[in-house]
């Protein structure tokens, strides 16, 4: 019985049935995926990261966005939030608390892409781990791109993607923005 097993031992080994080195299935940011391209994928110590399974942001493949982030002068509830893992909620209290149309939020909540129809605008916190990756994915324009994140009832940030700088403008102004998803 031991003999049997060490030849099915060595048959596996040979065949490659038993890698451990699974490299090969290994997704990388800039890889078309699920609709868009990887934009960023989740290291050690991120919220939802789980060691040993891929999970991340998946970018809208352009910039064909271009709104304002809305409701200027109402400060809305939940939608402050700048951290990684924060835009899709950041992104359903938007739409709940702002009735104003052809928002930034609202345009990405009703995005259906790719087969996908869970995109949102991403967290302040998002958008500049994709600006960090930003070589990689392509097609973004150097302009201002909203996030999902309200800094007070009449500000909400942004990056500037020339840059690289976060910061804060109007929620009436017309930035770009992309949509992105989870996976």
């Amino acid at each position: 019985m031991k003999r049997l097993l060490f030849y099915f031992t060595i048959l596996m080994l040979i065949t490659g049935s038993c890698k451990k080195d699974n490299s090969a299935n290994l997704l990388s940011v800039g890889d078309n995926y699920q609709g868009g391209i990887i934009g960023y994928i989740l290291q050690p110590g991120d919220p939802g990261y789980v060691e040993g399974v891929q999970h991340g942001l998946i970018v809208a493949p352009a910039d064909a966005y271009d709104g304002e982030w809305g409701c200027y002068g109402t400060e809305l509830d939940g939608s402050d939030a700048l951290t990684l893992g924060s835009g899709n909620q950041n992104t359903q209290d938007i739409v709940a608390g702002c009735s104003t149309t052809g928002i930034a939020a609202k345009i990405c909540a009703d995005l259906v892409l790719g087969g996908y129809s869970d995109w949102y605008l991403p967290s302040l916190n998002e958008l500049s781990l994709i600006y960090s990756n930003k070589a990689k994915i392509g097609g973004f324009s150097s302009n201002y791109h909203w996030s999902s994140s309200e800094y007070d009832a009449d500000y909400a940030w942004f990056v500037v993607f020339e840059t690289g700088q976060e910061t804060y403008g109007g929620k009436n102004g017309q930035n770009e923005f992309r949509p992105i998803r989870s996976f």
